[in-house]
């Protein structure tokens, strides 16, 4: 009995991606059991942390929180805050699908509004930082829902397009003079003059902790320890993902040290990991199996993303960096991955599209098509069977596959290829459970009755 719990827990874990069942148990069981709906509101706040890495996975923002504290726990408590009242906007103000709540999906852009907040305003009697993070926090919740409506019509995810807005609007603000809700720390957190025991030629050392470091500061994480740790979270919920943002952040450092060639007096910002968080979240995008399936083309077009989005980043610091000492935000990662999913090309294929299992002729030339095939398709009865004639995954043959596996992390973008007629499409990724009678997070309705299954269909019907 004991053994064969503990392999399930693993399997939810380390196997699902999205933890389905664990999430189907808190929603059937929080209108009874006040300790369950407790947890059901962490797991919505630890998701919502951890959909700022292309996450939906409560333990991989476990992971994420802790790499937050090592660097600060004030950070920690302020990325909680942000994703708090981001979650709140979106749902008092606006009309999101009620599992993109659940999802975490409408608070992922408040983490980094609260992290913004920490790391670049003051924080005093005048200019309470936590007053000003909780409100901007509530206004990106609902901003993100409009976002997300807009961008629905060119098929592109929203990312962090609602943080970078907000965000970017108060620092403007601030910085011209015409707000004065709050002040900015000078130097800025971690854009300090170089470490003098820090080497700023390249080694080893150098670039490990650039590509390491990259991966952490798109959540503003500033030490190596942290960057593991939010490494380790995102692999937990994808091993893919987790690798291809570190590859993304690795070829970011590469960029902007020999083909930008940032000057001397900046290169210890590109072992800080400043030149490689966008770079890392544009390869992740594209590479880490959340829009499109992995292969060894969609490796080297997030790479090559990476090296744009360096390209882009030193371009948009020469305007707000040294116009107005802003921050460049996320503005690169999101500029990048749009352009590359507009480009539609083929050597990327969306998951669950019919031509999903297409391989390029190049991977077949070289033969490696074949390990992308055993990475995409794990051999699992509960997630279904490959079939050895033709590669595809099939889902028929699994008598046992749970209904709400297909929230796996692997899966959760399938909508995709319905993305014009689907309203669950999301920011960072996509909504797990789409169509559940009984999803709203702050609102214990009474026990439906045998029927209600009827209103499956009705995202609203208890709001």
């Amino acid at each position: 009995m004991n053994s064969g719990f503990l392999a399930i827990a693993l399997d939810e874990i380390f196997y699902s991606g999205s933890m389905p069942r664990w999430k189907k148990y808190l929603i059937d069981n929080k209108s009874t059991n006040f300790v369950v709906y407790l947890l059901f509101l962490v797991d919505i706040i630890l998701r919502g942390i951890s959909q700022v890495y292309l996450c939906d996975n409560p333990v991989s923002g476990i992971f994420i929180c802790i790499a937050l504290g090592i660097t600060s726990m004030s950070l920690l408590g302020y990325a909680l805050l942000g994703t708090l009242f981001a979650t709140l906007g979106a749902f008092i103000v606006a009309t999101p699908p009620i599992a993109d709540i659940t999802s975490g999906l409408c608070g992922y852009d408040g983490a980094l509004v609260g992290c913004a907040c920490f790391a670049f305003l003051v924080d005093d009697t005048a200019h309470p930082r936590a007053t000003l993070t909780m409100i901007l926090s509530f206004l990106t919740g609902f901003v993100h829902v409009s976002c997300v409506n807009i961008l629905k019509a060119a098929q592109l995810p929203a990312f962090t397009f609602s943080f970078n807005i907000c965000t970017t609007a108060l620092m403007l603000a601030i910085a011209t003079g015409n707000s004065a809700v709050s002040k900015f720390n000078v130097p800025p957190p971690s854009v300090h003059a170089a470490d003098s025991i820090w080497s700023t030629e390249m080694s080893g050392a150098y670039m490990w902790d650039a590509s390491i470091r990259g991966v952490g500061q798109f959540m503003f994480v500033d030490s190596t320890v942290g960057g593991v740790f939010v490494i380790l979270g995102i692999m937990i919920s994808s091993r893919i993902g987790g690798l291809a943002a570190w590859l993304g952040a690795t070829v970011g450092a590469f960029t902007a040290f020999y083909i930008v060639s940032v000057p001397i007096g900046l290169r210890h910002l590109v072992r800080k990991g400043l030149f490689g968080y966008c770079a890392a979240g544009c390869c992740a995008s594209i590479a880490g199996k959340v829009f499109y399936e992995p292969s060894c083309m969609g490796v080297m077009v997030g790479s090559f993303g990476a090296v744009l989005a360096v390209v882009f980043q030193v371009m948009i610091m020469s305007d707000f960096g040294y116009l107005y000492h802003l921050p460049v935000l996320t503005w690169p990662f999101i500029t990048t991955t749009w352009i590359i999913m507009l480009t539609k090309s083929k050597w990327l294929v969306p998951i669950m599209s019919d031509s999903a299992s297409i391989t390029h002729p190049i991977m077949r030339f070289i033969g490696i098509d074949s390990f992308f095939l055993t990475l995409k398709h794990p051999r699992d009865p509960l997630y279904g069977n490959i079939n050895d004639d033709d590669g595809h995954f099939s889902v028929k043959n699994s008598p046992n596959k749970s209904p709400s596996s297909d929230a796996s992390n692997g899966n959760r973008s399938h909508e995709m290829a319905n993305m014009n007629n689907d309203s669950n499409i999301a920011g960072m990724g996509f909504s797990s459970l789409s169509q559940e009678a009984d999803l709203n997070p702050f609102h214990t309705p009474p026990p439906l009755s045998a029927d209600a299954n009827a209103l499956g269909n009705n995202d609203h019907n208890e709001l």
